[in-house]
């Protein structure tokens, strides 16, 4: 049995990727996403390699996994599985008989397909959507390289042998909240309706080109972030970031720059979608610009793809150029359209 998933339309890391391939099936969820996705944070310890979260440089959002929305979702701990004597397989596929999707870590140096597989110890977040009990394979969404050697989102299987392997020799931290630690069993909730909130566009996007602190939102759930820098100020974190390989005096990594990739490409889809339904006016301008800057990001991010064969660090200083270029236009564009909507919103 295998459940459907989508392309997700956001996928630089896995709470992402996993989550929208099941809600990008459904158009009903377009309104959720694109009042959402818009405000950017970067770890103030951006540069201290020891001290670096895995998602250093990432959006600022309600996570679906932690509220009522348009998730249904049940949470699980490894340790309430193995109290309860559940086998973990004999869960996924009740679960997957009852139209859930598994959401959980394994360690990928057990899983081919994946870039960690016999070389290196990696905990890493995978979907499962489906299986063959005949032949005893999982299907799988998770990162791995494909024809290009770029990491992304992709489907494949594993038997489960390989999937049992990797997912009891995870080294979990024992805490229920770690995310080592969850399991989710999740799908769509069909009961819950998100109808698009042109306010909270308009204040996420307030508080992106102001650099404001927006988890000071969110009080109600969690005292207010003190680790992160937010908002257009993370362009000059990640021009110190990359900065440094002028020297070859940093690490390579390139999600950063995919996120800011995907958060332009985001940012033209809702100015579409705030056009075609009349939140905007004027828009043509707006779009063709803001596509514009998508496509100086994607460039960017190529632009470090070259350096990691070649080394050149003239590749660095066009891209460390373009950024400052993408900084200043994206702020006049952003400040014109947020000008727009706080006169009628």
């Amino acid at each position: 049995m295998i459940l459907p998933i989508a392309e997700p339309f956001i996928n630089g890391y896995p709470k992402h990727a996993i989550q929208l391939s099941i809600l990008c099936q459904y158009n009903e969820s377009l309104p959720w996403i694109l009042s959402n996705y818009i405000q950017l944070k970067c770890s103030k310890d951006f540069l201290d390699l020891s001290k670096k979260s895995t998602d250093w440089f990432d959006f600022h959002f309600v996570d679906p996994k932690y509220v009522d929305s348009l998730m249904y979702i049940e949470k699980l701990s490894r340790d309430t599985v193995d109290k309860l004597k559940i086998g973990i397989l004999d869960l996924l596929i009740t679960s997957i008989n009852s139209g859930l999707y598994i959401y959980t870590s394994v360690d990928e140096y057990y899983l081919p397909s994946t870039n960690a597989y016999k070389k290196r110890s990696k905990p890493h977040s995978i979907l499962i959507y489906g299986y063959d009990s005949n032949n005893k394979i999982l299907n799988i969404g998770g990162f791995s390289k494909g024809a290009t050697q770029v990491n992304k989102f992709r489907t494949y299987t594993v038997t489960y042998d390989e999937f049992l392997k990797a997912y009891n020799s995870l080294n979990y931290i024992d805490n229920y909240d770690h995310y080592l630690n969850r399991i989710y069993l999740m799908k769509y909730n069909t009961s819950r309706i998100f109808d698009f909130d042109i306010v909270l566009v308009k204040e996420l996007l307030g508080d992106y080109l102001h650099s404001k602190n927006s988890s000071e939102r969110l009080r109600a759930f969690n005292n207010p972030s003190k680790n992160y820098n937010f908002g257009i100020s993370v362009y000059e974190n990640l021009i110190s970031f990359y900065k440094r390989l002028e020297n070859n005096n940093n690490y390579f990594d390139i999600r950063p720059l995919h996120i800011l990739w995907e958060h332009k490409k985001c940012m033209v889809e809702r100015v579409t979608y705030m056009a075609n339904h009349k939140y905007i006016s004027n828009s043509s301008l707006l779009i063709s610009d803001l596509i514009e800057i998508e496509k100086f990001c994607l460039n960017c991010r190529n632009l470090l793809l070259k350096y990691r064969v070649t080394k050149n660090s003239e590749i660095v200083s066009r891209l460390l150029a373009m950024l400052d270029f993408i900084l200043v236009k994206e702020q006049k564009i952003l400040y014109a359209l947020y000008k727009e909507l706080d006169l009628h919103y």
